[in-house]
């Protein structure tokens, strides 16, 4: 084959010369190789199947920009990897958006690492220049479905040993909005002993705040949060008067 394992094409022939007798063979075996290669070659309609392992453009050992940054270290490679993020939010960049482009990211840094888009393109529909967080880790393939959007394929974002603090994010388990779903009690953000969970008039979560020592969970009706209040004497008297002559009828009985 005219071929190096680069991919390079070599003549097979040397350059003839102006007014000089080209001989058949030579000319012949020139021709075959070229046609040789074409049929070797991968038409652009898919009709071609692929015999080999394709290589790919690849970037290894990078360090993710210090800061949040938009434009830094765009990448230009269809691989490329972030070997040392040591700030969460350092940042790559990914190539202006060109419909069919792709391209993977694997984060082997420390932190979560920002992927942003080139400025005026967007990431799986989000706002426009915003940042796409890759989890310390993780890996992503982004794929550009036109000239401004990419979409993200996960390899996995979140990773079982991930620690990533995530800002604005909407988690929608149900697909009504924002939701979790079997959670732990041992999970749940650690609060003050005593406090009870509840939904206040606007529909929010929120804690009823402790009582005192001997004060009972009192309803306010509904739309307002229960509270806890010290318990009424008469009332406590009356049970303890009403008590006293079922009792004593009991006895008489």
């Amino acid at each position: 084959m005219a071929r190096n394992g680069s991919g390079t094409y070599s003549r097979t022939q040397s350059d003839y010369t102006f007014n000089t007798v080209i001989q058949e063979t030579q000319i012949n075996s020139e021709l075959n190789d070229i046609a040789t290669e074409i049929t070797n070659s991968v038409d652009k309609d898919g009709q071609t199947p692929i015999t080999g392992i394709l290589k790919h453009s690849v970037t290894v050992g990078q360090t993710a920009n210090t800061g949040s940054a938009q434009g830094g270290n765009v990448i230009a490679t269809e691989f490329y990897e972030i070997a040392v993020c040591a700030n969460p939010g350092d940042a790559v960049t990914l190539p202006t958006a060109v419909a069919g482009q792709l391209v993977i990211v694997v984060n082997n840094g420390a932190q979560s690492a920002d992927v942003f888009p080139a400025s005026g393109d967007k990431v799986d529909g989000g706002s426009v220049n915003a940042a796409f967080a890759l989890a310390s880790g993780a890996n992503a393939l982004f794929i550009c479905q036109d000239g401004t959007d990419w979409d993200s394929l996960g390899g996995g974002f979140f990773t079982p040993s991930s620690t990533t603090t995530l800002t604005n994010k909407t988690f929608n388990a149900n697909g009504t909005g924002n939701s979790l779903s079997n959670v732990d009690v041992a999970d749940l953000a650690a609060g003050t002993d005593g406090q009870l969970i509840t939904w206040g008039a606007d529909a929010a979560a929120t804690t009823v705040a402790t009582g005192d020592s001997g004060q009972i969970l009192t309803s306010a009706g509904a739309g307002s949060p229960p509270s806890f209040q010290t318990a009424v004497t008469g009332a406590t008297n009356g049970f303890a008067i009403a008590m006293s002559v079922a009792l004593l009828v009991f006895n008489l009985v």
